[in-house]
């Protein structure tokens, strides 16, 4: 089950030719250190908080954790390539980003995990993901899973989750403003795409795309999210 990034799509969508290191779940903060990426955020305690995706640039020596300063960084050191942030509307794709995050990525996650864990990670990685899962859950893996009531709960939500993003996305392409094309602001596409994109791909990823519960999540709103899906489906390989 390979982990498709905003980063992974940027690369690729860019034709930029590049190489995916694979990190162990729970080995993520030491491998950063020792390539000396720097962390992605700070946490409310003040702790670093390292995280998935970075990149290493050999080409210019960068080193850079974050979707959006990658997202930057390509755009700079490889003018020639797609554009993905239009001046000035970094402050609003970093909003849109957390927006999107919070009404899709979080609804979805506890559908995801659990399929994570039993069928993605083993070992130490297995491990840490679980105890964060449990944490969250109060309660084991197992009993969340065999519980109907909070599973049917957990789809209700993320249902809830898409459909407002969809309603955002319905509202946005009424605008007399709005360039006609299959991308989000018309015919470029751009890192709000991408988001979307990558958001999809990890339940895509974790339950296979021939799965009943991505045939479910991508038929919620008249098909959109597999719709959506399809145009970025090229733009998922691995290298």
């Amino acid at each position: 089950m390979a982990p498709i990034s905003t980063r992974r799509l940027a690369l690729n969508l860019k034709g930029i030719e590049h190489q995916t290191e694979w990190i162990p779940y729970c080995d993520i903060e030491k491998r950063f250190k020792e390539l000396d990426i720097p962390p992605s955020d700070i946490r409310s305690d003040g702790t670093p908080a390292y995280t998935i995706p970075a990149i290493y640039d050999s080409s210019t020596n960068a080193r850079i954790s974050d979707s959006l300063k990658i997202i930057e960084h390509l755009d700079e050191a490889y003018p020639h390539t797609p554009k993905l942030l239009a001046p000035g509307t970094e402050v609003l794709t970093a909003a849109f980003t957390w927006a999107v995050r919070q009404r899709m990525r979080r609804p979805t996650w506890p559908l995801v995990v659990p399929a994570t864990v039993t069928s993605g990670l083993d070992g130490p990685s297995a491990t840490k993901y679980r105890g964060n899962f449990e944490s969250w859950a109060k309660m084991s893996l197992e009993e969340f899973k065999q519980n109907a009531a909070l599973i049917d709960k957990a789809w209700k939500d993320a249902e809830e989750g898409y459909s407002t993003v969809n309603d955002w996305l319905k509202a946005a392409s009424k605008s007399p403003n709005q360039a006609v094309g299959p991308w989000l602001t018309g015919k470029d596409v751009r890192l709000a795409d991408i988001v979307l994109a990558a958001d999809l791909a990890w339940p895509v990823a974790v339950f296979g795309e021939d799965s009943e519960e991505w045939k479910k999540i991508g038929s919620w709103n008249d098909g959109r999210w597999r719709e959506y899906w399809g145009l970025f489906k090229q733009y998922a390989t691995v290298h």
